[in-house]
């Protein structure tokens, strides 16, 4: 049996960002740091942009978060560039403003780059989804 390329970046590039959410959820800098280009911007869902420092900061030490995917995401190989796009929703955990915490709904699109043989997020773009009547 012949393994396809493609087929082991989809996978590679899934499971790096299953760390990436991983090392959210522990609170884990330097396992998020690992999974993130040094030329990282990230576009929540609320529209708040951030560069990498910024985003780990935000994401390691601020209100507890936890992001699940509720269905898979879709992703293209384009050489050492993998466009990534799904659904998501973000736990965020209480705090000051915010004494229930929050859940968003959202979708993302995600840009990852193959950069010393690993898969690194280099944008994130977040939309929250219209409420449901």
């Amino acid at each position: 049996m012949t393994t396809n390329l493609a087929d082991t970046d989809v996978a590679a590039v899934l499971a790096a960002d299953e760390r990436r959410c991983n090392a959210i959820r522990d609170r884990d800098y330097d396992a998020l740091s690992a999974t993130v280009h040094d030329d990282l911007t990230y576009r929540h869902s609320s529209g708040f942009v951030e560069a990498k420092a910024a985003y780990l900061e935000t994401s390691v030490r601020g209100r507890p978060t936890q992001i699940l995917r509720p269905s898979p995401l879709q992703v293209q190989i384009i050489g050492d560039v993998a466009v990534v796009n799904g659904d998501y929703v973000v736990k965020i955990g209480p705090g000051e403003g915010l004494p229930d915490g929050i859940t968003i709904d959202a979708e993302a699109l995600q840009v990852w780059v193959k950069s010393g043989g690993q898969w690194l997020l280099l944008a994130h773009h977040g939309c929250a989804k219209p409420a449901q009547p």
